[in-house]
């Protein structure tokens, strides 16, 4: 296990990260009324009114993707603070001087996630997992059109969990195989 700034950061192993990959992009082929029974909604939705205000003492949890494909997480109680440890830890990662902070993407508790698809970085933040992996897709399917529906195949580079744990996948993690839909 290594780490980034302060945030230990696991290797995923080449079969348990195609595993959790490939269980994620099955969720996607739910429908919203096969995740949640109406009675689960009903217990949520109070719980995240009544969590609301502790939600506002949570910690930022702040990711940034630059071109060359460093990136960085940054986690501090200040939004601020958060951004600028993201962009230490990406420029710790490349020579590069410019690029670090041109793609972010920050939350509160939750799920911050980036891929790569051909040349493409992708990055996005949601409260919940599913969400964040279908925003990932959805920009996906925007820039897939954008190409002319010529883009390369895309894989995971690294998930930011609620809790700050940070997993990185490798590219050789996922020989032969493509994600996309």
């Amino acid at each position: 296990m290594t780490a980034i700034g302060n945030a230990p950061v696991r290797q995923a192993g080449c079969s348990s990260a195609k595993l959790a990959f490939a269980l994620l992009m099955s969720f996607m082929l739910l429908t919203p009324s096969q995740h949640v029974r109406a009675g689960d909604l009903d217990l949520r939705l109070r719980a995240s009114s009544e969590g609301l205000a502790a939600l506002e003492t949570e910690p930022w949890t702040v990711i940034t993707v630059a071109a060359d494909g460093a990136w960085g997480v940054g986690i501090d109680d200040s939004g601020t603070a958060a951004l600028s440890k993201a962009i230490a830890n990406c420029r710790a990662m490349t020579d590069q001087r410019l690029g670090c902070g041109a793609q972010t993407a920050r939350i509160r508790r939750g799920w911050s996630m980036a891929m790569k698809c051909g040349d493409e970085y992708i990055i996005a933040a949601a409260p919940v997992q599913m969400e964040a992996v279908q925003r990932l897709w959805q920009r996906a399917r925007e820039i897939r059109a954008t190409h002319n529906g010529q883009l390369p195949g895309c894989h995971p580079m690294f998930t930011v969990d609620p809790l700050g744990a940070i997993t990185a996948y490798e590219r050789r993690n996922f020989q032969g195989l493509t994600y996309g839909d």
